[in-house]
């Protein structure tokens, strides 16, 4: 019997069971009882628009209000003049060792 060689191919799984990641898995007691807290505090609250509309035009409309004085009052009263900075402008200062200053008055005049 003569010998016949052949290619046979076989192909497992790598994963033969589904997995399933379960998203919403908490190990952690902790974690656990923080969430059970939440919803036992959820039960308990009411929306805001319920709040809302069972407190609607429930609120005071008062309002304090202070009358002007009849009294008259003294005022602080500056009567200062409002007279211009003296500046300068001094011209020549880089470059040069033995340059010549210019010294410029820049002030202005009282009666502008």
């Amino acid at each position: 019997m003569p010998i016949t060689k052949q290619e046979i191919g076989i192909q497992t799984d790598t994963h033969p069971i589904d997995t399933y990641i379960d998203k919403s898995y908490e190990w952690n007691e902790w974690e656990l009882r923080r969430k059970a807290i939440k919803l036992a505090n959820l039960r308990n609250t009411v929306t805001h628009s319920v709040q809302t509309n069972m407190s609607h035009m429930r609120r005071d409309h008062a309002s304090q209000t202070w009358l002007p004085k009849d009294a008259a009052c003294q005022n602080r009263r500056d009567n200062g003049s409002n007279i211009p900075k003296p500046q300068t402008y001094l011209a020549g200062l880089r470059g040069q060792r033995n340059a010549h200053m210019l010294k410029t008055n820049l002030t202005r005049p009282v009666d502008e």
